[in-house]
């Protein structure tokens, strides 16, 4: 029994759960109809989004699906499928990653291991209200100083901005205008002067989101095994 927590995304609006040593080198030449083969040969399951973008899929596999997922599921839309899995390794990503010589980025695919055999498959999308995670987000942040959370927000270039405008302004304030870029770099750059604290800052507080956004699929798929060739039972 395990659960899976798959991030990819797509910029051709369709995303696939596959089995990494079954897919193409390279990118097919006729994408749909190999595609379309190894959905039927049970190596991958596709899933059409719509709309590029980021998804997160979490898989069931041998495990009962916690009521709180469940009930995001819009279970009118369920697809079926089955996955004949033979070398433990598979991926979550949009279909042009769907190639044995694409690594494994989280922005676009996802690699995870599980036990050869065959799955049957059923899929969900949900709908979960954007109000929910933005709840659970500010809830998080609240462990964060809102000293904290600004300096996770100011983008990286600005430090370097800062020093230059500090020490040219310093050196050539000829305007007014100089004298204030001069004094809001300083500003910032004693903000922003601890890079290694700005980084670490930065860490926690990227790692306590994600955690959050984990939680909430945008596909949901359950995976149950069943006996046959390959099938290795624990």
């Amino acid at each position: 029994m395990a659960i899976l927590k798959l991030p990819g995304g797509t910029d051709i609006a369709e995303m696939a759960l596959f089995e990494v040593g079954a897919m193409p080198l390279t990118y097919p030449k006729k994408p749909d109809k190999a595609f379309d083969e190894l959905e039927r040969a049970g190596k991958m399951m596709r899933f059409p989004t719509g709309a590029d973008g980021g998804y997160l899929l979490h898989a069931y596999i041998d495990e009962a699906m916690p009521d709180v997922i469940r009930s995001g599921c819009l279970l009118e839309d369920e697809l079926e499928g089955e996955l004949k899995i033979t070398d433990r390794r598979i991926a979550f990503g949009g279909l042009e990653s769907c190639t044995q010589d694409f690594g494994s980025n989280k922005h676009i695919r996802t690699d995870a291991t599980v036990e050869p055999g065959r799955y049957r498959v059923k899929a969900y999308r949900t709908e979960i209200p954007d109000e929910t995670l933005e709840s659970e987000l500010a809830a998080v942040m609240k462990e964060f100083s809102p000293m904290d959370q600004f300096l996770r927000s100011v983008p990286r270039w600005w430090v370097g901005f800062s020093i230059v405008s500090t020490f040219g302004c310093l050196i050539f304030q000829k305007h007014a205008a100089a004298v204030v870029v001069s004094l809001v770099g300083a500003v910032v750059h004693r903000w922003l002067g601890n890079l290694d604290g700005l980084r670490r800052i930065r860490m926690r507080i990227d790692e306590c989101r994600l955690s959050v956004e984990l939680q909430y699929p945008s596909i949901v798929v359950e995976m149950r095994s069943e006996p046959g060739p390959g099938h290795q039972p624990k």
